[in-house]
């Protein structure tokens, strides 16, 4: 399937993450791709981390890749996904982080977050 015409998803990575929260949509929604009907539905993932784009430690240890940093993806997004975890504190205050995660957020569609559901 052609990555350009599928829709956006970018998964935020921040160390502490919850690795289910992480994996479990980008399996899904890359399953659903897989067997979509025609070549524009579907969904390319992006997995994304702050602003230096190194990987970093979930909360269970795993490491989790970056594609590229946060400050480095453009819109328009489809889907803005902000994983749950142990470093869920860094978005109750301002950062870096929160930061790119509101930029982005205006650039999608829909952001869900797994603590708000939806932002």
């Amino acid at each position: 399937m052609d990555a350009v015409a599928l829709r956006k998803v970018v998964i935020v990575l921040f160390a502490g993450a919850q690795t289910l929260d992480v994996a479990g949509p980008a399996d899904a929604l890359t399953w659903g791709t897989h067997f979509a009907a025609g070549t524009d539905d579907g969904y390319a993932i992006t997995s994304s981390r702050s602003t230096d784009g190194r990987s970093v430690r979930s909360g269970s240890g795993l490491r989790l890749a970056a594609d590229c940093s946060l400050a480095e993806v453009e819109g328009p997004i489809d889907t803005l996904l902000v994983p749950g975890g142990g470093g869920m504190h860094l978005l109750d205050r301002p950062t870096p982080l929160v930061d790119e995660v509101k930029r982005l957020s205006s650039l999608a569609r829909r952001t869900v977050h797994r603590r708000a559901q939806r932002i």
